[in-house]
Protein backbone atom coordinates (compact mmCIF):
# COMPACT_ATOMS: atom_id res chain seq x y z
CA UNK A 1 0.00 0.00 0.00
CA UNK A 2 1.61 3.26 -1.05
CA UNK A 3 1.22 6.46 0.80
CA UNK A 4 -1.54 7.84 -0.99
CA UNK A 5 -3.95 4.52 -0.23
CA UNK A 6 -3.17 5.25 3.23
CA UNK A 7 -3.75 8.96 3.48
CA UNK A 8 -7.70 7.72 1.43
CA UNK A 9 -7.68 5.07 4.29
CA UNK A 10 -7.48 7.92 7.14
CA UNK A 11 -9.96 10.13 5.09
CA UNK A 12 -12.61 7.46 4.05
CA UNK A 13 -12.53 6.31 8.16
CA UNK A 14 -12.79 9.92 9.06
CA UNK A 15 -15.60 10.76 6.62
CA UNK A 16 -17.45 7.55 7.94
CA UNK A 17 -17.32 8.26 11.56
CA UNK A 18 -18.29 11.76 10.67
CA UNK A 19 -21.63 10.51 9.07
CA UNK A 20 -22.75 8.58 12.03
CA UNK A 21 -26.60 9.45 12.91
CA UNK A 22 -27.47 12.46 14.83
CA UNK A 23 -30.72 12.18 16.35
CA UNK A 24 -32.13 14.77 18.11
CA UNK A 25 -29.46 17.38 18.86
CA UNK A 26 -29.70 20.85 18.01
CA UNK A 27 -27.24 22.82 16.08
CA UNK A 28 -25.22 23.71 19.09
CA UNK A 29 -24.56 20.15 19.87
CA UNK A 30 -23.58 19.05 16.63
CA UNK A 31 -21.41 21.82 16.00
CA UNK A 32 -19.38 20.76 19.33
CA UNK A 33 -19.48 17.04 18.07
CA UNK A 34 -17.53 18.39 14.90
CA UNK A 35 -14.80 19.81 16.68
CA UNK A 36 -14.15 16.98 18.65
CA UNK A 37 -14.47 14.96 15.30
CA UNK A 38 -11.99 17.57 13.48
CA UNK A 39 -9.37 16.78 16.33
CA UNK A 40 -9.28 12.99 16.03
CA UNK A 41 -8.93 13.80 12.20
CA UNK A 42 -5.88 15.87 12.61
CA UNK A 43 -4.10 13.47 15.33
CA UNK A 44 -5.19 10.56 12.74
CA UNK A 45 -3.00 12.67 9.79
CA UNK A 46 -0.15 13.54 12.12
CA UNK A 47 -0.38 9.47 13.38
CA UNK A 48 -0.07 8.53 9.42
CA UNK A 49 3.17 11.38 8.78
CA UNK A 50 4.67 10.01 11.54
CA UNK A 51 4.44 6.24 11.36
CA UNK A 52 5.13 6.73 7.64
CA UNK A 53 8.32 8.81 8.52
CA UNK A 54 9.74 6.11 11.26
CA UNK A 55 9.29 3.56 8.93
CA UNK A 56 11.02 5.55 5.54
CA UNK A 57 13.47 5.65 8.05
CA UNK A 58 14.12 1.89 9.32
CA UNK A 59 13.83 0.72 5.63
CA UNK A 60 15.78 3.23 4.40
CA UNK A 61 13.43 4.44 1.66
CA UNK A 62 14.39 7.47 -0.46
CA UNK A 63 11.71 9.46 0.04
CA UNK A 64 9.98 11.03 3.32
CA UNK A 65 6.10 11.92 3.32
CA UNK A 66 5.15 15.54 2.89
CA UNK A 67 1.56 16.31 4.13
CA UNK A 68 0.05 19.03 1.71
CA UNK A 69 -2.76 20.57 1.74
CA UNK A 70 -4.30 18.81 -0.61
CA UNK A 71 -4.10 15.36 1.24
CA UNK A 72 -6.29 16.88 3.97
CA UNK A 73 -10.71 16.94 3.42
CA UNK A 74 -10.59 20.52 2.41
CA UNK A 75 -13.76 21.45 4.60
CA UNK A 76 -16.53 20.00 7.22
CA UNK A 77 -19.80 21.41 8.16
CA UNK A 78 -22.64 19.84 10.29
CA UNK A 79 -26.30 20.27 9.46
CA UNK A 80 -29.75 19.81 10.92
CA UNK A 81 -33.38 19.03 9.61
CA UNK A 82 -36.72 18.50 12.16
CA UNK A 83 -34.74 16.09 14.29
CA UNK A 84 -32.19 14.97 12.28
CA UNK A 85 -28.27 15.99 12.29
CA UNK A 86 -25.97 14.98 10.34
CA UNK A 87 -21.89 15.73 9.34
CA UNK A 88 -20.85 16.22 5.78
CA UNK A 89 -17.55 16.63 4.33
CA UNK A 90 -15.66 17.92 0.79
CA UNK A 91 -14.15 14.51 0.71
CA UNK A 92 -15.38 12.40 -2.58
CA UNK A 93 -19.05 12.42 -4.53
CA UNK A 94 -22.17 11.44 -3.98
CA UNK A 95 -23.53 8.44 -5.83
CA UNK A 96 -26.64 9.53 -6.85
CA UNK A 97 -27.35 13.46 -7.34
CA UNK A 98 -30.84 12.85 -9.00
CA UNK A 99 -32.39 11.72 -5.88
CA UNK A 100 -32.54 15.11 -4.13
CA UNK A 101 -34.39 17.32 -7.14
CA UNK A 102 -33.97 20.50 -5.40
CA UNK A 103 -30.26 20.39 -5.31
CA UNK A 104 -29.55 18.45 -8.30
CA UNK A 105 -32.06 21.66 -10.22
CA UNK A 106 -29.99 24.18 -8.61
CA UNK A 107 -26.40 22.53 -9.39
CA UNK A 108 -26.92 21.78 -13.02
CA UNK A 109 -27.91 25.91 -13.06
CA UNK A 110 -24.07 26.20 -12.12
CA UNK A 111 -22.77 23.50 -14.76
CA UNK A 112 -22.41 19.70 -14.75
CA UNK A 113 -21.62 17.72 -11.12
CA UNK A 114 -17.68 17.31 -11.44
CA UNK A 115 -16.80 20.39 -13.33
CA UNK A 116 -15.61 23.01 -12.72
CA UNK A 117 -17.73 26.01 -10.93
CA UNK A 118 -18.14 29.02 -13.18
CA UNK A 119 -17.03 31.41 -10.33
CA UNK A 120 -13.12 31.43 -8.92
CA UNK A 121 -13.25 31.38 -4.82
CA UNK A 122 -11.62 33.87 -3.00
CA UNK A 123 -8.12 32.25 -3.05
CA UNK A 124 -8.31 32.31 -7.24
CA UNK A 125 -9.35 28.83 -7.64
CA UNK A 126 -12.11 27.14 -9.13
CA UNK A 127 -14.28 24.95 -6.88
CA UNK A 128 -15.89 21.39 -7.92
CA UNK A 129 -19.77 21.45 -8.19
CA UNK A 130 -21.25 18.95 -6.43
CA UNK A 131 -18.40 18.43 -4.14
CA UNK A 132 -19.01 20.50 -1.32
CA UNK A 133 -19.25 19.65 1.86
CA UNK A 134 -23.11 21.26 2.37
CA UNK A 135 -24.03 19.30 -0.45
CA UNK A 136 -23.56 15.88 0.87
CA UNK A 137 -24.99 16.52 4.41
CA UNK A 138 -28.11 18.14 2.42
CA UNK A 139 -28.23 14.44 0.89
CA UNK A 140 -27.50 12.54 3.92
CA UNK A 141 -30.05 14.58 5.81
CA UNK A 142 -32.70 14.05 2.61
CA UNK A 143 -32.09 10.21 2.85
CA UNK A 144 -33.52 10.42 6.40
CA UNK A 145 -36.48 12.89 6.11
CA UNK A 146 -37.47 14.44 2.94
CA UNK A 147 -36.70 17.99 2.63
CA UNK A 148 -38.86 20.10 0.35
CA UNK A 149 -37.41 23.66 1.05
CA UNK A 150 -33.37 23.66 0.76
CA UNK A 151 -33.84 27.16 3.43
CA UNK A 152 -34.96 24.71 5.93
CA UNK A 153 -31.90 23.01 6.73
CA UNK A 154 -29.91 24.54 9.01
CA UNK A 155 -26.00 24.56 8.88
CA UNK A 156 -23.11 24.82 11.55
CA UNK A 157 -20.10 26.94 10.73
CA UNK A 158 -17.99 25.45 7.77
CA UNK A 159 -14.38 24.51 9.26
CA UNK A 160 -11.11 23.72 7.54
CA UNK A 161 -9.93 20.46 9.64
CA UNK A 162 -6.18 20.87 9.03
CA UNK A 163 -6.18 24.71 11.11
CA UNK A 164 -9.70 23.92 12.68
CA UNK A 165 -10.75 27.37 11.56
CA UNK A 166 -13.75 28.60 10.44
CA UNK A 167 -14.16 29.36 6.65
CA UNK A 168 -17.14 31.14 4.40
CA UNK A 169 -18.64 28.86 2.21
CA UNK A 170 -18.32 29.05 -1.31
CA UNK A 171 -20.08 30.45 -3.81
CA UNK A 172 -21.55 27.43 -4.86
CA UNK A 173 -23.06 26.52 -1.83
CA UNK A 174 -24.42 29.88 -1.13
CA UNK A 175 -26.07 29.90 -4.87
CA UNK A 176 -27.72 26.31 -3.84
CA UNK A 177 -28.40 26.78 -0.20
CA UNK A 178 -28.49 30.91 0.03
CA UNK A 179 -26.03 33.11 1.90
CA UNK A 180 -26.62 31.23 5.75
Amino acid sequence: MNISEVITAVNSYTVKKMSSNLVNKNITDIEGILKKLILFYIREMESTYKNHSQFSRRKKLPYKLYLEHYHYIACIIGARFEKHGTIGTSQGFVDNYKTFGAVNSKLKLLGNVGARSPKKNKNGRFNIIGKCAEIKAAYQLNSKSKISQLKDIEFTNAYRPRTSQIIERCSTCKFVFGNV
